[in-house]
């Protein structure tokens, strides 16, 4: 403690500066350490993948029927609609007015406790 208090007379300036700069290191500590926290908290809802049937208009393609669901769970359209021709057996001139093709979608489904 000696050592101290006489570095912090020779030196008052650096002293200074050095508690200051564990200050403001101590406060990023916490403040990162609280949105983490934050981050890291489950949601009150989370996405659950769900599928629908839809009958197929005329003039409807596969592009058309993605655009309605879609989700960004998709990294693409492209994506989207591969996983509709696999689900339906089918690609993606094999569609045609009156037929019934199941499509999947994601929506929040409530986090039980």
């Amino acid at each position: 403690m000696n050592q101290l208090n006489q570095f912090m007379k020779r030196y008052p300036k650096i002293a200074l500066y050095s508690m200051i700069t564990i200050a403001a290191a101590v406060v990023i500590i916490v403040i990162a350490a609280h949105s983490s926290v934050a981050v890291n908290a489950s949601p009150d809802h989370e996405n659950q993948k769900y599928f629908t049937t839809v009958q197929v208009n005329s003039g409807d393609t596969l592009w058309d029927l993605s655009q309605e669901y879609i989700t960004s769970e998709y990294a693409s359209v492209d994506d989207y609609i591969k996983e509709v021709e696999k689900i339906n057996h089918i690609s993606k001139d094999e569609i045609t007015a009156g037929c019934y093709l199941v499509v999947p979608y994601y929506a929040e489904k409530p986090v039980s406790e």
